[in-house]
């Protein structure tokens, strides 16, 4: 999300860069970098570097990071749309299941942990959502489900970085708990939202300081998301 769309000049046939340099990563941050790079079609591009020590470049071009460097979303698009098309022609192929409403569970999660998540992913299986671990798929089928999904909730997290490949008008529902100094962190997924044109509400819980865990006050959550769901898309 935030280092994709650095990479969207390498995509446009009339960048002033060629040939496509190498693009050095770090095989200890995650499997999903290099996955993402194959499903751009850069697998060919890709230099693995391990921080052991200095690496001696002759250029360097370095990318913008951050939610900066989406401002003027048009421009990205190549990127995105790349990875949405790629992943959806891989679930076809593999006759993947695309449900309609999913919830991203963090019950494998240690960081951040929802007290009652059991009972939130109860409430949600019983109004048709398919409750899934985003961890145990492989990129290409999280991102097919994201982009096919009319609706999306989940307590906050990684997972929701997969709002970038929904659709516009997709609703998201974010289960978001809040303490001081952690706001301008924690409304990421509301201001990508806003960007992608998502239908967005937050439902807010106190997290007190130095506690790990915190609690969804259910009795009062559920009539909220039964409204939403009945609500007639924007």
């Amino acid at each position: 999300m935030d280092y994709l769309p650095g990479l969207t000049w390498v995509l446009d046939e009339k960048a002033l860069v060629r040939p496509v340099p190498s693009i050095p990563i770090n095989p200890g941050n995650g499997q999903f970098e290099q996955d993402s790079l194959d499903l751009l079609g850069l697998t060919e591009h890709v230099v693995e570097v391990h921080p052991d020590g200095p690496v001696e470049v002759e250029r360097l071009l370095m990318s913008r990071v951050g939610f900066r460097a989406m401002v003027g979303w048009c421009h990205l698009d190549p990127v995105f749309a790349t990875l949405i098309n790629q992943s959806l022609a891989i679930a076809r192929k593999q006759g993947a299941y695309l449900p309609d409403r999913v919830y991203i569970s963090r019950r494998a999660v240690p960081r951040r942990p929802l007290a009652n998540e059991n009972v939130a992913e109860e409430q949600a299986l019983a109004r048709g959502f398919e409750v899934l671990d985003f961890a145990t798929l492989p990129l290409w089928h999280q991102i097919a489900i994201a982009s096919s999904a009319s609706v999306i909730m989940a307590p906050h997290g990684a997972g929701l970085s997969h709002l970038i490949f929904a659709q516009p008008g997709t609703k998201v529902v974010e289960l978001l708990p809040i303490q001081d100094g952690t706001c301008q962190l924690r409304f990421n997924y509301a201001r990508l939202s806003i960007i992608k044109g998502h239908d967005y509400t937050a439902w807010l819980e106190p997290q007190h300081p130095r506690v790990a865990d915190w609690e969804m006050d259910m009795d009062r959550f559920l009539p909220l998301l039964d409204r939403l769901l009945a609500r007639e898309p924007a």
